[in-house]
């Protein structure tokens, strides 16, 4: 189907046809419309050109305030592009120090500190200020002078801590329990010079009742013990062993132990005529009494209960005098003893158990 099409405007008031040149662009007055400032006029879009020319030959910084300007940050250098900071402490500006010494080169800095080391002199009249100085030998740098006291706090100031002596120059300090302090004293008065320390002690122990009491201490006594000795107040029975079971060991009425033939519970028996001496069993014999009736006296015994055994032991006397045999160790009988042979006798006594 042919036709055409035809384009109109609104003019605010009527519809008119829109008008193009004989080359078919639209026609648009523009000194007649009423554009808004900063329109995309042919000088508008001029001035833009240029600025955007502009931002392409222009490098980015950062910058940072000065509490009055803006200033740029810089870097280290063209080949190092680290950025460049300062430290401050408050207000105040940490700054730099070039190293001399013939270890470092003279291009490496370090940070500047003002650091005074105090420390003690001996005197305690005053606090002197540690100095450093340049090692001759090797251009290292140290200490000068550093005269150090330890001090410790006695409750109301601080007090210098002492060593031992001007040669022995061991720590001096005491022991203390809780707020108690522990006291020294002389450990022997042939040596006054060596001290220990002064202690309190008690030594307890179990009754037989299961009660823990106080072990006393008293002074030894008898046989030239000195007075001045004290040693443990204990209570003490001596016991020996039987070969089966422990028992006492028993003394004499003065003190004096009974041992050998005088063990506990030894057995006597007088005898006129031949026959068993005691009970039979085990026996052991400590000593016979002799009473001859004449000279050529003879006994003999044996490990029996009746007459006929062999002979375990035998005695002959030329003359006639009562005398004791002892038996130390004692004979011993392991079926009984038994008196064999009674010649010119009048009796004899046994010691025996």
């Amino acid at each position: 189907m042919g036709g055409h099409v035809e384009v109109w405007g609104w003019n605010t008031a009527r519809w008119v046809k829109l008008l193009v040149d004989n080359t078919g662009h639209l026609q648009v007055d523009i000194t007649a419309s009423a554009l808004p400032a900063g329109a995309a006029t042919a000088a508008n879009q001029a001035t833009i050109i240029g600025h955007i020319d502009t931002l392409e030959t222009i490098s980015g910084r950062m910058y940072g305030f000065d509490t009055a300007n803006w200033q740029y940050l810089q870097v280290e250098a063209a080949a190092q592009h680290n950025l460049r900071v300062r430290l401050y402490g408050g207000v105040n500006a940490v700054g730099v120090l070039n190293y001399t010494s013939s270890h470092i080169a003279d291009a490496n800095y370090g940070l500047v500190t003002h650091a005074n080391l105090r420390l003690a002199s001996s005197s305690l009249s005053r606090w002197y200020e540690a100095r450093v100085a340049m090692d001759i030998a090797d251009g290292e740098t140290g200490i000068t002078f550093m005269p150090v006291a330890l001090m410790g706090w006695n409750g109301g100031s601080y007090d210098r801590l002492r060593v031992e002596s001007g040669v022995a120059f061991n720590l001096r300090v005491k022991l203390y329990d809780g707020a108690n302090g522990i006291d020294s004293q002389v450990v022997d008065t042939g040596m006054t010079t060596e001290r220990g320390l002064a202690v309190c002690a008690a030594v307890y122990g179990y009754n037989a009742g299961g009660s823990v009491l106080t072990v006393w201490a008293r002074f030894n006594e008898g046989d030239a013990a000195l007075n001045a000795m004290t040693g443990l107040l204990t209570i003490n029975r001596l016991y020996g062993y039987n070969g089966a079971t422990w028992d006492r060991l028993r003394t004499y009425p003065t003190g004096i132990l009974k041992v050998g033939r005088a063990e506990v519970g030894l057995l006597d028996v007088r005898l006129t005529a031949a026959g068993p001496v005691g009970a039979a069993g085990a026996r052991r014999l400590y000593w016979m009494l002799l009473n001859p009736s004449a000279g050529s006296s003879a006994i003999e015994l044996t490990d029996a209960i009746a007459a006929g055994a062999a002979i375990k032991a035998d005695h002959f006397d030329t003359t006639r005098d009562g005398h004791m045999v002892t038996f130390d160790p004692p004979l011993e009988f392991s079926i009984g003893i038994y008196l064999e042979t009674f010649t010119n006798m009048t009796s004899i006594i046994f010691g025996y158990l």
